[in-house]
């Protein structure tokens, strides 16, 4: 089940490259933006599952370690990008991962506050 409206690599990375460590600029870091934006949307999509699932049935140990590495993997990602800050929600009906950005874009009913959800 897809709760959110599914954001694009090219959306996300757009949004990533305003944000990119100083002096990053040019063909190989658009690169490095857009698998970083990849891998967010894909992490992401894995915490979204096993948020849909500890809805429906008790998650198990190696879920529950799935769930901290994935969310470790996701901080480690935007470490690339400072000011951009991650929350997780745990109710699937929504974005489970939500990006916070120095500029305050926001694609939630809840606006800029909210955040910017990915997954």
């Amino acid at each position: 089940m897809v709760s959110a409206v599914e954001i694009s690599a090219a959306t996300l990375g757009a949004l990533l490259s305003r944000y990119a460590k100083p002096g990053t600029e040019g063909p190989r870091a658009a690169a490095a933006v857009g698998a970083d934006a990849e891998r967010l949307l894909r992490i992401a999509r894995r915490c979204s599952r096993l948020a849909e699932k500890a809805c429906n049935e008790p998650i198990t140990p190696a879920d529950a370690v799935r769930e901290l590495r994935s969310q470790d993997a996701i901080r480690s990602t935007l470490e690339a990008y400072p000011g951009v800050r991650v929350t997780f929600e745990g109710d699937p009906r929504g974005y489970v991962v939500k990006l916070h950005t120095p500029g305050g874009e926001w694609n939630t009913f809840g606006g800029a506050e909210e955040g910017y959800g990915i997954g």
